[in-house]
């Protein structure tokens, strides 16, 4: 039997005003069992803290691996930073990390060896995520199913994929997949492809991605009308995408989902600042609308 050879996995770490947590985040990766076979890339979004002086100190001290840091001349927001990074990766797989969080130490370890045993193109596994406020976790792990064909769809509406960080992908799948531009709900359209790609889907029956629950990120400040726009966005190109595709595939996303998020939009408050800050996506959900129903 042909001895399979060691994989390299880059990780894209995506970096915002995180001066309190991003030491933590790349310490996580340096740590990894999987150290000698791991390429670290850095994408600094124009931050107006001190993250930038403090990744560039790890990047000049002696660290196990080298940092190969990015750097944005103005903010482009998630989507790109990590688009970005993926571009510049040299690994046969990607893992993305945010820069509020941090990986156990042996959980690429763990991840390459379920790949090696079912080549599968994408390999997750649980999320622990903690409430930094009051300093507990909640724990969610997916056992080690193997999906295929449309099962990897059914488990994704039963929660096994949540997000793309907490697994690691073939890089060659984002030849197919370009990481989407925007800078919410940014990681969906992504995965939905990618899961139509994926040759197989496989977990490892542990949480070995710590995902911070905290005020102030992005994620948590944002509106809940914000988020139903930009999943209503995302819902629209995945509905374009899709459409052409082979049965049942095309009947995933529906116009009637679309027009779900715009009705639950009419309920819910907004800011000003939202209005005006996105009035140009609001415009292009109104637009794909009234293209759908003339």
């Amino acid at each position: 039997m042909e001895e399979k050879k060691d994989i390299q996995v880059s990780v894209v770490i995506t970096a915002y005003n995180v001066e309190k947590y991003i030491k933590k985040a790349i310490d996580s990766v340096l740590n990894q069992t999987y150290n000698k076979n791991i390429e670290l890339i850095v994408v600094e979004d124009c931050s107006t803290d001190n993250t930038l002086s403090i990744i560039k100190d790890l990047q000049n001290s002696e660290t196990s691996l080298p940092i190969n840091l990015i750097q944005h001349k103005e903010n482009q927001g998630a989507g790109i930073s990590r688009r970005d990074g993926i571009k510049a990766a040299t690994g046969d797989y990607v893992m993305l990390l945010d820069a509020d969080d941090w990986i156990n130490n042996d959980y690429i370890e763990h991840l390459v060896a379920r790949q090696q045993e079912t080549d599968a193109d994408i390999v997750g596994g649980g999320i622990a995520y903690y409430y930094e406020e009051d300093d507990h976790y909640k724990v969610e792990t997916y056992g080690t199913h193997v999906s295929e064909g449309f099962q990897k769809f059914k488990d994704y509406q039963n929660g096994r994929i949540v997000f793309l960080n907490n697994k690691i992908v073939r890089r060659s799948m984002y030849d197919k997949v370009e990481y989407c531009g925007r800078r919410y709900v940014e990681d969906t359209p992504v995965i939905m492809k990618l899961l139509y790609y994926a040759n197989k889907v496989a977990y490892v029956n542990e949480a070995g991605y710590n995902y911070l629950q905290r005020s102030g990120s992005l994620c948590h400040e944002s509106s809940a009308w914000k988020h139903q726009l930009f999943s209503a966005l995302c819902c629209a190109e995945l509905i374009e995408w899709f459409k052409d595709k082979e049965e049942p595939y095309n009947k995933i996303f529906g116009l009637t989902q679309f027009i779900g998020y715009l009705k639950a939009m009419t309920k819910l408050s907004v800011r000003n600042e939202d209005k005006e800050q996105f009035f140009t996506e609001y415009q292009q959900c109104v637009n794909y609308l009234l293209s759908k129903i003339s």
